[in-house]
């Protein structure tokens, strides 16, 4: 837009109009955006809090595997391939494991 109003083929009031409305727009987004991680982060403490609570209300150790605790702490399990998995967390952290097959 600068060279084409540099060459005389943009009207200047055009231009400057275009250009204060996408400042808008991009001042209109930025804070949307800012809003919307705000309200991811509020949420984010608040349920690692609550699986941290879970943690330490739980077993220091387990001997055998705790279905009601996976499903307290576990929101969903991904498959990425054959060999991997990802579990993300209530909290909505994920963490990758390795599937480790027996040799028959």
């Amino acid at each position: 837009m600068d060279e084409h109003k540099q060459q005389g083929l943009v009207d200047p009031n055009i231009f400057i109009s275009r250009r204060n409305e996408l400042a808008e727009q991009l001042r209109a987004a930025k804070l949307e955006k800012e809003r919307f991680l705000e309200a991811e982060e509020d949420q984010t403490i608040q349920q690692t809090q609550e699986l941290i609570e879970t943690l330490e209300a739980g077993p220091d150790l387990l001997d055998v595997f705790d279905g009601a605790l996976f499903r307290e702490l576990v929101d969903k399990i991904i498959v990425e391939s054959n060999n991997r998995l990802r579990f993300r967390l209530v909290n909505g952290l994920e963490l990758t494991e390795p599937i480790e097959r027996a040799v028959r």
